[in-house]
């Protein structure tokens, strides 16, 4: 079995190459798990209630967008709607989480051997491979979201509303990456409780509560479910970073400092 040793090479290169076999097994995992709603949403005349269907019975995202909301106009289109919406985000994220894991042991491995130049290095790195593709990635949302929604449906009515919901949901994606960010450094130098901390604050006291009060207490409907997403990734990848740069970063980039000082 070939080691793998992180003291040789580039942080960059140790990163590319955890994160490739990674982002591999994710695309064969996603194929794994989309296919279905592919195939279920082109069938002719029943596609988009079938979707729905295969939506309710998968994440809880999308049955509190049915509860809070849709029901009484309608309401098979937007479960379908939120259905396509996840799957999207499934796709989008793939390669985030393959990045994000592959950083993981480079920066465990070399904050173990005290080693904080490569931990600096290796946030930095993390940080701008994932704000380059979520540039790319949110430009295709933005500009192109019909290419997406059509892996998925050709259905005029269902398009129309995919495409708005799309742009709402996604508008904030910079943030929930910088979010990922955030726990992938906090989880790799065992900073559990913040870890925790962060995905709770997002997951839980921020999207839910929002979910069920933007459509029905502040009149936003369907669209304020969507709506809860962007505030939520705002709020909680804002504070996520924000925490990172003050608690984790700053002291590394004081360390290193102190080092050169001390050499001199």
């Amino acid at each position: 079995m070939k080691q793998i040793d992180f003291d040789h090479g580039t942080v960059t290169g140790n990163i590319l190459g955890a994160a490739l076999p990674m982002l591999v097994a994710q695309i064969l995992s996603l194929l794994y798990n989309i296919v279905d709603r592919i195939y279920i949403a082109r069938i002719p005349s029943v596609g988009t209630t079938a979707l729905g269907a295969v939506g309710l019975c998968f994440p809880i995202i999308v049955i509190i967008t049915a509860f809070s909301n849709l029901f009484g106009s309608g309401g098979d289109v937007y479960i379908s709607v939120m259905t396509i919406v996840s799957s999207v985000r499934q796709m989008v994220e793939t390669p985030i989480y393959a990045i994000n894991e592959g950083t993981s042991p480079i920066l465990s491995y070399n904050y173990g051997a005290q080693r904080p130049k490569k931990v600096k290095k290796a946030i930095c790195v993390l940080t701008c491979m994932i704000l380059i593709y979520t540039a790319i990635a949110w430009s295709v949302i933005i500009f192109e979201p019909e290419f997406l929604i059509g892996i998925f449906s050709t259905d005029s009515e269902l398009l129309a509303d995919c495409v708005e919901a799309l742009k709402l949901y996604f508008a904030a994606f910079i943030f929930m990456d910088l979010q990922y960010v955030g726990q992938t450094v906090f989880k790799s130098l065992n900073k559990k409780k913040q870890a925790i901390f962060f995905s709770l604050l997002r997951k839980i006291v921020l999207v839910v509560p929002l979910m069920l009060l933007l459509p029905g207490v502040f009149g936003l409907g369907a669209d304020g479910v969507y709506w809860s997403e962007p505030i939520s990734d705002l709020l909680g990848g804002g504070t996520a970073f924000t925490t990172l740069m003050l608690t984790v970063y700053r002291p590394l980039a004081k360390e290193l400092k102190e080092e050169t000082l001390c050499q001199n």
